[in-house]
Parts: structure tokens; sequence; C-alpha cells
């Protein structure tokens, strides 16, 4: 059984083959954008939503999300179009065009908009990214805001966001603060809010950190709020 809903601006496809559900959406004659897949699926007619359950799966391009129940928004208007994955966690990969990295991420909800490919991640958010030029970092908290255009970049906050970097033949770093901004064309990552970093026997403290994942470059701000703090602990002999 095919059931077809033509919308003033987008088309979606379900099709229930082998116990299964497969949906598609593409505007006008343009190739398939996304296609989700999942054993059942409901539809709400009146608010043009799509609810698919057990063992959903949402992929567009090199994306692909999983969880329990994937709710699919369709837009009457000339509107970005969004839908919504949910689980205990939801998982998302990302895999690089050239295959130089990898993007993971674990939530209690994603959205993703299907026409900007914004995702938005909430509630116990872990994002992990590793590369074979600049190792790998895991950063977590509450709320994630991921922008995929040619500037792609991660705003993180939560209480406090944390983020863990390890990179070959380097000692690790641990850091916290209220608000982490992770941009990728320059490989940077920026902690603002009662920022805390350990490196080792050293701890430092400040009101912004700038860290340069690429170049391995550390820079703090000058800043009127908080004096730098920097606490050098001895290692103790055993």
């Amino acid at each position: 059984m095919v059931l077809k809903m033509n919308y003033k601006y987008h088309l979606f496809f379900i099709s229930l083959l082998c116990n299964s559900v497969y949906a598609e959406t593409q505007t006008g004659a343009q190739p398939v954008d996304w296609k989700i897949n999942s054993k059942k699926a409901s539809v709400n007619y009146q608010t043009n939503q799509i609810s698919y359950l057990a063992d959903a799966v949402f992929s567009d391009q090199n994306l692909t999300i999983n969880g329990e129940e994937i709710l699919s928004q369709a837009s009457r208007e000339k509107k970005d179009e969004y839908v919504e994955v949910k689980g205990k966690p939801a998982y998302l990969i990302r895999k690089d065009q050239n295959n130089s990295g990898t993007i993971e991420l674990w939530a209690n909800s994603v959205k993703y908009q299907t026409q900007s490919k914004t995702i938005t991640a909430s509630k116990k958010v872990r994002f992990h990214q590793k590369s074979k030029l600049y190792g790998e970092f895991t950063i977590s908290g509450e709320s994630f805001v991921i922008t995929q255009d040619k500037h792609y970049q991660l705003a993180a906050t939560g209480s406090p966001v944390s983020v863990s970097i390890k990179q070959m033949g380097e000692v690790p770093i641990n850091a916290e603060a209220k608000k982490l901004l992770y941009k990728q064309q320059t490989q940077e990552l920026e902690l603002t809010g009662a920022v805390t970093l350990i490196r080792q026997q050293s701890k430092m403290t400040a009101e912004k950190i700038l860290y340069n994942v690429k170049t391995q470059t550390l820079r703090i701000p000058k800043s009127s709020k908080r004096q730098l703090n920097l606490l050098q602990n001895k290692k103790t002999k055993k």
C-alpha cells in the first residue's frame, strides 16, 4: 500500500513493505533529500505530522539519526521543515565527505531542520569528534545547536559544559565552562563563563579561554570580569 500526501510545496511518500515503513521527501523535481525507515507509523492530517515508531532511522546524505520515535513535521508554507528524533538516547552519526573524521552525538532529543541542516540537541547531550588530523574531543552539556553550512559550528550550554581533548602524543586537556563555541573551519574552541582548564598538574581559571585544536595553542583574552588564575600542583613522591 502506498499513501501519498500532496502539500503545497512538498510531497511525502509512505510505503508499507515487509512490515516496515519507508518514507521519502522531495522538493519539486529535485532528487530525494532525506528518508525515514521504521516498523510502524501514524499520520495526523490536521497537523501535517507523521510519527514513526520502533527502530526508527532518519538519514540525509552522510548523516544518520536513530531513535525510539521520529516526528516529521511538514510545512504548508515556504518554511523549514523538521524531524525530531527521541530516544534514551537518540544517536546521531555524521561522516565527513572526505572520510577524514567522524562526528557522533547522543541526546534525549535531536531536532533536524531539513532545509537549513541545523541540528538542535537537548537533555543529556554528548558530542564526540574523531579526526585523523586533529585527534579527538568530547563535549557534554544540556543544549547544543549545530549549524552545518560552510562555516560549520557548534554552540553548547550547560551547568557546566565540559570538554575533553585528546591529541596524538599530547597530554589530555579537560575543561568546564558555562558556554562553548566550536568552529570547525578554524578548529577553535571558545570557552566562556567561569572557565576551568586542567592539564596534568596545572589548573587554570579565567572568564574566557580560546583553544585551537589544529595548532594546539591556548589564548586568554583580556577580561574585566575575572583575572586569570593559574595553580601548579607539585607531583607527590611515591
